[in-house]
């Protein structure tokens, strides 16, 4: 791999502009110190604050998905076991997690349509698939009527 010597005094030129402009030095101060314009100068900072400033976003958002990911495991083994509860817990981590990914604005760039769906609703997709989910709770986990279905169908008793 060759080494560019321009392209290396370039990047040490532009570390040291923001390195000015970090101490306050104005744009038009540094491109009249350095004989550039300063346009030249706007461009190198802002590229190198993005540079700067990308990977800890990134990682950033990589440790909440993760912290997301495993409220949400939680939360959803909770809702296999049938509280109503989880289940709107589930929806709103999948809600936060969609927003912190961007998944939500991708989808509506394609002129996709958001799927709206309540606790309820996924509660009978759930019990469709032979999980006991108790009725008459609420999203927020109060307890009601306790369904007295069994999960026969997902390898306990007779079918």
């Amino acid at each position: 791999m060759k080494v560019n010597p321009a392209a290396i005094q370039a990047r040490e030129r532009h570390a040291k502009w923001l390195e000015l402009r970090r101490e306050g030095w104005s744009y038009e101060r540094i491109a009249q110190h350095f004989d550039c314009a300063r346009s030249s100068v706007w461009e190198a900072v802002r590229s190198r604050l993005r540079d700067v400033t990308a990977e800890p976003a990134r990682e950033l958002v990589t440790l909440e998905a993760e912290r997301l990911d495993e409220l949400w495991c939680v939360a959803f083994a909770q809702a296999k076991a049938g509280d109503l509860g989880a289940i709107g817990t589930c929806l709103r981590i999948q809600e936060r997690r969609a927003a912190l990914l961007r998944l939500e604005s991708a989808e509506q760039d394609q002129g996709g349509e958001t799927m709206d769906v309540d606790a309820e609703q996924l509660a009978e997709v759930l019990r469709a698939h032979g999980y006991e989910v108790k009725r008459g709770a609420t999203a927020d986990g109060d307890e009601g009527t306790q369904d007295e279905s069994t999960n026969e169908g997902r390898g306990g008793g007779e079918d």
